[in-house]
């Protein structure tokens, strides 16, 4: 339900879901649930522009992963906390940080995550102006995207407008325009 909320905008119904999952998962002492509920509402937090709030959750969960020696919950954590860089513009602090989320778990694990941490550690460098790593990333994630996740299509969207962003950065028209269309049909 949270999840649910969260797509339509509807960010204190969801929170409320995370919370109540959290809840639950305290009372039946499901760290593991406990721990998703909790990256559910630090995405809400992010999401929300609300980046304090999201970095404290991060940190929590981060704990949480380490403890249960769970790497992906570890390491969903650490791209929550390069997100969060990101959006402060702190973005060479973001960039070791997605590098750790990819070392730790994600690169060599196909997941959404995976795909996120690619596409965000591309427009990570595109601030930098480092245009090269940004379509590097950037093809990866949708590469990740189209082989795993192909029902993805907000996030494959997106992926491939930040490419054609890319490529209208460098001039090249054609293929800016054949991204943007591809973009568009997802």
């Amino acid at each position: 339900k949270a999840e649910y909320y969260f797509t339509d905008g509807i960010y204190d119904s969801a929170l409320f879901y995370c919370d109540k999952a959290e809840a639950f998962s305290k009372q039946k002492n499901f760290k593991k649930g406990q721990a998703y509920a909790l990256i559910e509402a630090t995405d809400i937090y992010i999401d929300k522009d609300d980046l304090e709030k999201a970095d404290a959750t991060a940190q929590v969960v981060n704990k949480i992963g380490v403890q249960l020696k769970d790497s992906l919950i570890t390491a969903i954590t650490f791209l929550q906390m390069a997100q969060v860089k990101m959006y402060k513009n702190e973005l060479d602090a973001a960039i070791t940080t997605f590098e750790k989320s990819l070392q730790h778990y994600l690169a060599k694990r196909p997941t959404k995550w995976t795909a996120l941490a690619y596409n965000d550690m591309g427009y990570t460098w595109g601030r930098k102006g480092e245009i090269a790593k940004q379509a590097d990333y950037l093809i990866k994630s949708i590469n990740i995207y189209e082989n795993y996740f192909p029902d993805k299509y907000g996030e494959l969207g997106v992926a491939y407008s930040n490419l054609s962003t890319v490529y209208y950065g460098l001039n090249d028209r054609t293929k800016a325009i054949e991204y943007a269309k591809k973009s568009l049909s997802y």
